[in-house]
């Protein structure tokens, strides 16, 4: 039999881990910034929607909890990454998860492919940054003109 203390301490840890769920950005947070973006460019074109990501809280609101964005052009050049701007500029092409998978064809390729798809959604394993260990993430998103695509990712589960 357990003591007190013990199931005072599973409680609490539940409690706790119940708590991070809830505040973590979720796939309705996710879809909601991707059609936001949408709107963005559909008013004031891919710079509007690149400025918006990088500069304002249409993506930067949920960081902490979990949510990304990244807006890529059809030959997969980062053009916007307000979590990690050392990658704007550069071409994801070849990006893999820890499976091999190419994250990139996810992302981008619906933009390339036909039919033209609006919007669309995968899954992808990534390494959390300072340690070993593989997280799950879904990622929502849509076609901003001919040639580019916005998404925005959320941690899956």
């Amino acid at each position: 039999m357990r003591s007190p203390k013990t199931a005072v301490a599973i409680v609490v840890a539940l409690l706790a881990l119940t708590a991070l769920a809830q505040d973590r950005a979720g796939e309705a947070d996710a879809k909601k910034v991707a059609a936001k973006l949408v709107e963005i460019a559909k008013a004031k074109g891919l710079a509007g929607v690149v400025d918006a990501v990088n500069n304002t809280d249409v993506c930067l609101a949920n960081k902490d909890k979990g949510l990304a964005c990244g807006v890529y052009d059809g030959d997969f050049k980062v053009l916007a990454n307000p979590l990690r701007p050392a990658l704007v500029g550069q071409t994801m092409k070849d990006l893999l998860d820890p499976d091999g998978k190419n994250i990139s064809l996810g992302m981008v390729g619906p933009v390339k492919g036909e039919p033209k798809q609006l919007s669309w959604e995968f899954d992808f394993k990534f390494n959390q940054p300072g340690s070993k260990v593989i997280g799950l993430r879904r990622a929502y998103c849509a076609r901003l003109d001919a040639n580019s695509a916005a998404c925005v990712a959320v941690v899956k589960g």
